[in-house]
């Protein structure tokens, strides 16, 4: 049997979670002084949102450690299962660097750790991959051929309603290029190579949202066959339009909407959504 570990930056509902069989290890974020767990139940999606907004300073973020990871290796090996575990990218967290060390001290156990180099939506649908392939009975080898192949051909882009999260969250990658326009564009990101980057920056939002469509599709052309998940923080309207323009464009076998939690949410803002959309690999 083939178990599919991920974190809690995958931004994967519970009922997600449930269905395709995958566990999750949670990320921590501290608010004002007090500390959750990025679970969806020591503090809701709306609930963050309001004190990130009401926040004296930036709320600080950390990644499971070492131990953690140790703990949830040894249960989830213990009847003899190979576990995939899949990270956000490191070059945003330390996530994937934790897991690994603990994979070190258990030779012989059957761990697949995963540098994604994705976050959020992008690597939940990973694991939701990752997960229906090690149901259909494919092996570790090919499930790993597999997200390696859905990994290089995703399209991914985001709208930011400013870098002033990204900035002073120091996850900013590349697209630090735009700090200095900050108050005057709407910049539209996405990720690759592991680390955030700019596409495009347009003065109104309305442009913004045409121009980021035009971009997904230059990452994945109109009309593929994909998988599709869209992001959001606390911002249902704009998730909701995101989605209808993308069903409109591509051939979706599958497609969600996520709210970003805690973790994903310190370090974007309020106000975010965005797309990432999978050419189907058989």
């Amino acid at each position: 049997m083939i178990k599919v570990l991920t974190d809690s930056t995958a931004d994967l509902s519970p009922e997600q979670l449930e269905v395709h069989h995958i566990s999750v290890i949670p990320l921590s974020v501290t608010i004002d002084g007090r500390t959750y767990r990025d679970d969806g139940v020591d503090i809701g999606r709306r609930e963050f949102y309001r004190k990130l907004r009401a926040a004296r300073s930036l709320p600080t973020t950390s990644q499971p450690s070492v131990g953690d990871f140790q703990k949830v290796f040894q249960e989830m090996t213990a009847d003899g299962s190979e576990v995939l575990c899949l990270t956000i990218s490191s070059k945003m967290s330390g996530t994937y660097q934790a897991a690994r060390s603990a994979a070190d001290t258990m030779p012989g156990a059957p761990l697949h750790v995963v540098d994604t180099q994705h976050v959020s939506i992008a690597l939940g649908q990973l694991a939701i991959r990752a997960a229906q392939a090690a149901g259909a009975g494919m092996s570790a080898g090919a499930i790993l051929a597999l997200l390696d192949r859905m990994a290089k051909s995703s399209g991914i882009v985001f709208l930011v309603d400013s870098l002033e999260y990204l900035h002073k969250g120091g996850r900013i990658g590349t697209a630090s290029a735009l700090v200095g326009t900050l108050l005057s564009v709407k910049p539209i990101l996405t990720v690759k190579d592991g680390l955030i980057q700019p596409l495009n920056s347009v003065r109104s939002k309305k442009s913004a949202q045409e121009r980021m469509l035009s971009l997904l599709e230059a990452q994945v052309p109109a009309g593929a066959c994909v998988w599709a998940a869209i992001a959001h923080g606390d911002n249902p309207v704009d998730g909701t339009w995101l989605a209808e323009q993308v069903q409109m464009r591509y051939d979706c076998r599958a497609l969600y909407i996520a709210e970003m939690g805690p973790v994903v949410g310190t370090h974007v803002g309020p106000g975010i959504f965005g797309a990432a959309v999978f050419p189907m690999h058989e």
